[in-house]
């Protein structure tokens, strides 16, 4: 059975931080692998070298977001986090930054929208159709134009689910009822 790569089954309101002070990229990462490393009981600092292993390979960060990742198996860089702590399934975290940051971005912009996402290493063509979905919804204007004036995580969400409802996910086609 194929598994959904909607990102609304792996981000929930409460893994959505709104105006996240961060004033570097490695300020920004060490802030997001405290908190994955909180919620799924792997070592911060397994996650921060898993994100920044990825990140020496080129830059996740263009047109004012970022989507640092680690896991699947995709990279030489990924870390094995379902050996440290038992990663079973897709986990992610979405940062709205009180203002953007430099983050090395691939156009030089600025970064304010983040979206960690860690998956297991056992999750290879899984992990890139979740990667691919992410990516789609975060070029999507008024999805980033909601994320950027939303004062709670609930109405991130809410943006994220309307946005998966008329615009689905590859491989997906909507929300069963």
């Amino acid at each position: 059975m194929k598994r959904n790569a909607r990102i609304s089954d792996y981000l929930s309101p409460r893994n959505i931080d709104i105006q996240v002070d961060s004033s570097s990229k490695l300020m920004l990462l060490d802030y997001l692998s405290s908190k994955a490393s909180t919620d799924i009981k792997i070592d911060k600092d397994v996650i921060l070298t898993g994100l920044l292993r990825r990140e020496a390979l080129g830059s996740t960060g263009v047109g004012g977001i970022a989507m640092p990742h680690s896991g699947g198996g995709l990279a030489k860089a990924d870390i094995s986090c379902g050996e440290q702590g038992g990663l079973t399934r897709p986990y992610m975290r979405l940062a709205q930054l009180s203002r953007p940051i430099d983050y090395n971005a691939l156009d030089n912009l600025p970064v304010d929208i983040v979206l960690m996402i860690l998956t297991p290493k056992e999750s290879g063509s899984f992990s890139l159709r979740l990667l691919s979905n992410a990516a789609r919804l975060l070029r999507s204007l008024p999805f980033c134009a909601a994320v950027r004036g939303a004062s709670t995580g609930a109405q991130v969400y809410a943006a994220l689910i309307s946005e998966e409802i008329f615009s689905p996910p590859s491989g997906d086609f909507g929300r069963a009822a």
